[in-house]
């Protein structure tokens, strides 16, 4: 099975090779719009890499999941405002609402 990743590989190749975007759709490697859309970002970044997506950032580190889910296990009945609250003694401010996400 072809990855999306040896798949952009594979159209940005073609293109550098001289091919032109119709060209390249001929060979259905993908749509159109996928491959068009590569040859775009490839142009634009200089890189077959995927732009990391944008985001709010995390409220807690791993270490600090891996607390939480510490916490969690030694009570299972508890609450989420009480885990919450656990959690905040231990340093980590969020609310019972981000507990449950």
């Amino acid at each position: 099975m072809v990855t999306c990743k040896e798949t952009r590989a594979a159209i940005i190749a073609l293109h550098k090779n001289g091919f032109t975007g119709k060209d390249i759709v001929a060979t259905k490697i993908a749509p159109k719009s996928t491959i068009y859309r590569f040859i775009k970002n490839f142009k634009e970044r200089g890189s077959i890499l995927v732009k990391k997506a944008s985001g709010r950032p995390r409220k807690s580190s791993t270490r600090q999941d891996r607390l939480l889910k510490r916490i969690q296990l030694r009570d299972r009945s508890a609450t989420s405002a009480e885990l919450a609250q656990e959690w905040q003694q231990a340093g980590v401010s969020a609310s019972a609402r981000t507990v449950r996400r």
